[in-house]
């Protein structure tokens, strides 16, 4: 019984407040000109995540909650730092144009 799997409340506590988190951001990012403040919610998730899964590691307790709260988290970031960039993209289009008229 020396390999049996624990659960453990630090674990799942972390992993569901990655995961909210990690929601957050990716629906945030989903908000035009304004998801790239969704940077800070999923920044924040992918930290609690990473403390789930090296908390899970260490304690060797289930870690599928917390490897899926880094990914919503991380897909998140990754998003909204893609809308950092396209706002940049548009401000600069815009301003290109404005310019030349």
């Amino acid at each position: 019984m020396e390999n049996e799997i624990k659960s453990s409340g630090l674990v799942t506590g972390m992993a569901i407040t990655g995961l909210v988190l990690g929601i957050a951001g990716l629906l945030f990012s989903l908000i035009p000109c304004l998801g790239m403040f969704g940077v800070y919610p999923a920044g924040m998730g992918i930290v609690a995540a990473l403390i789930a899964v090296v908390a899970a590691v260490m304690m060797k307790a289930q870690k599928g909650l917390a490897v899926a709260s880094l990914v919503v988290s991380l897909v998140g970031f990754g998003m909204a730092v893609k809308e950092i960039y396209n706002t940049n993209a548009r401000t600069k289009a815009l301003d290109s144009f404005m310019k030349k008229h």
